[in-house]
This record gives structure tokens, C-alpha cells and sequence, in this order.
């Protein structure tokens, strides 16, 4: 029982929801572009065919919330990129925005009639936001407060009893829709970033792989980010296999990938090349004694690692270093330069070290 209240409460209040705020807010960025079209094509068919055909008593109120929704569409698609971030948000806004605008075109424009409209939006508009079940149903219990607060000024008891009626049934319809939907959604997120995950890191040493490494660099040396750059390889690797075996090779691989990732900080970016290569790129790190000193800790730190007991081979590695300070744009210009500087570690003498 204990199992089943705890998991209740995590879903409805969606502790882990931070973690997964980027993806959601894409969702709902989404959400918030297909709901204005919608909207506008549904209200301009509604307009269209009472012109057509024939008017009813909903005919101002569907041109209303055709105005109102085509408005709201044509700033959005103005304003979006500067919002996507923070898409749910904005998403609760223009639902808020649609809501109370309907509540008071109905109660104020026309009174003591049944809010037919009012409960088909308030029954549709929230239950496309992505978010914490809890949140989105205190976001329409709030709104349709508005609409009882504005109805016991204009509505009848008749038919203030019947919206009420509706406002509860539609609440109730609302929050466990939304508990369902954002459970699988979420569930959704959870599983593509595992997917994610699991296609950019190395299946061996389980840092980056050259996938998921050479993208995230990429990405930090577009922004502007300064760093160091460094390429690491093993020496003699294919001696090592060739005279140990490949389980002690792979062995090899994993300790090295543990010696670097203990040395940086887990903001840093550490990666497997391939093979016998390795990339590190120091986020915002720029002095050359600190670049020096942790390269001088990789060296001694791998020096510890055994291939056979008694044996006196060691491991070592040599290293390229590039130190940007701005003047890299892109992953393959500072590869190109580190690959030259450890060209030359290799070729005078191995098991060390070169920075520019």
C-alpha cells in the first residue's frame, strides 16, 4: 500500500519533472502552436458555416474567440523563438488567456445561458499541457473559479447550478486525463533519453562516444566556450593486445577512461575517439600550469596501471594539447591542432607531451 501512495504522489507531483523541463517545454511548445491552429480553424469553420447557413445564438461568441484565438496566433508566431524555452509557461498564459476571455464574454455578453463553449475549452485546452498532474488541475480548478465567481453576478440559479455541475464533472475529467497522458509522456522522455544515451557513449569504457563526444564539443566551442583540448593516446596499444590478449587490451582501455574521468570535473567533456584514442575537452579552462598539471596527473596515474603481475611493461600515453581561447570555431580545426601536437609527442620518443 505504502508502494502504491508513494508512487501516486510522485506522479501527481512529479518530483524528476527538472530533469526532463527541456523536453517538456518542447512539447508544449509544440502543443501551443497545433492549439492556436486548431483553435483558429475550428472557430473560422464554425463562423463560416453559420454565415453560410445559418446563425445561431453561439455565432458572437465563436467570432469572438475566433478574433481572439487569431490574435493570440499571429504574436506567438512573432515572439516564438524567444519563448520556446520557456514554453509551458506561456502554454498556461494562452490557455489562461482563452479561458477567462470566453468566462467573461459569457457571463458579461450573454448572460443565463448554458457555458457550452466555456466547458468544451476548459475540457481541451489544459489537458494539452505537459506538466505536473497537480499543477494543471489547481490551473483549471483557478480558471474555473473565474467563471463561478463572474456567473454568480449574471447567471440565474437554474443554470448556475447546471454550469457548476459541469465545471466539477469537467475538473474531474481533466485531472485524471492529464495524470494518464503525462504519465505516458514522461515515460516517453525517460526511455528516448536512455535511447540517447545509450547511442552517444562508448559501450566499453562508458564515457562519450565519438558520436556523442565530437557533438557536445562541437556545440561548447560554437558558443564561445573556451577550454582545453586534449588528445590522448595510448602507446603501443596493438603490442599490448598483441602480447597480453585483447581482455587485458580492453582492460586497458577501461582504466584509462577511468584515470581521465576521475581527473576532470563531470562538467568537462570526456570521450572516447576510438581505439586507442581519447579527447578531453576542459570546459573554461585556460591556464597553461593547470592544463600541465593535470596532463603530468593523467601520465602518472596511467603509469600505475598493470598489465601482468611481475611484469615490468607499463602503460603510458602520449598526449596532444590545444589551449582555445576563442580563436577555434569548430570541432575539426582544434582536432587538426592537437593532432599535430601529439604527432610530435609521439615522435620524440612517446609517453609525452605537447601544448599550444
Amino acid at each position: 500500500m505504502s508502494q502504491v501512495s508513494s508512487r501516486f504522489r510522485d506522479r501527481m507531483m512529479q518530483n524528476d519533472l527538472k530533469q526532463f523541463r527541456p523536453e517538456m517545454d518542447e512539447k508544449n511548445d509544440a502543443a501551443l502552436a497545433r492549439e492556436q491552429f486548431v483553435c483558429v480553424l475550428a472557430m473560422g469553420l464554425a463562423v463560416l458555416i453559420q454565415l453560410l447557413v445559418r446563425k445561431t445564438e453561439l455565432f458572437h461568441e465563436t467570432l469572438y474567440l475566433f478574433g481572439m484565438t487569431a490574435l493570440t496566433m499571429a504574436l506567438n508566431l512573432l515572439i516564438r523563438r524567444r519563448t520556446r524555452k520557456r514554453a509551458t509557461l506561456f502554454l498556461y498564459l494562452w490557455t489562461a488567456f482563452i479561458l477567462i476571455s470566453d468566462a467573461v464574454f459569457e457571463t458579461a455578453v450573454e448572460p443565463n445561458k448554458l457555458g457550452v463553449i466555456f466547458m468544451i475549452l476548459l475540457l481541451a485546452l489544459p489537458g494539452a499541457i505537459l506538466d505536473a498532474p497537480l499543477r494543471v488541475v489547481s490551473f483549471t480548478v483557478l480558471t474555473s473559479a473565474v467563471y463561478v465567481i463572474l456567473s454568480l453576478f449574471r447567471f440565474r440559479g437554474g443554470i448556475f447550478l447546471s454550469n457548476l455541475i459541469r465545471l466539477i464533472l469537467v475538473n474531474l475529467l481533466v485531472g485524471a486525463g492529464n495524470l494518464h497522458s503525462s504519465e505516458v509522456q514522461i515515460d516517453l522522455i525517460r526511455q528516448n533519453r536512455a535511447a540517447q544515451k545509450t547511442a552517444e557513449h562508448d559501450g566499453l569504457t562508458w564515457i562519450l562516444n565519438r558520436r556523442g563526444g565530437e557533438a557536445t564539443i562541437d556545440r561548447c566551442l560554437q558558443k564561445g566556450e573556451s577550454g582545453a583540448f586534449i588528445l590522448i593516446d595510448v602507446d603501443n596499444f596493438k603490442h599490448i593486445n598483441d602480447t597480453y590478449g585483447h581482455n587485458v587490451g580492453d582492460l586497458v582501455l577501461q582504466s584509462v577512461a577511468a584515470v581521465v574521468g576521475a581527473i576532470f570535473r563531470s562538467s568537462d567533456v570526456v570521450m572516447r575517439l576510438g581505439g586507442d584514442e581519447f579527447i578531453v575537452y576542459a570546459r573554461n579552462l585556460q591556464d597553461e600550469r593547470v592544463v600541465r598539471r593535470k596532463i603530468e596527473e593523467i601520465h602518472d596515474e596511467i603509469r600505475d596501471i598493470t598489465l601482468s603481475e611481475g611484469d615490468n611493461d607499463c602503460v603510458s600515453v602520449s598526449i596532444g594539447c590545444v589551449i582555445n581561447r576563442g580563436e577555434y570555431p569548430d570541432y575539426s580545426s582544434i582536432y587538426a591542432a592537437a593532432d599535430e601536437l601529439q604527432y610530435r609527442s609521439k615522435k620524440s620518443g612517446k609517453n609525452r607531451y605537447c601544448i599550444k
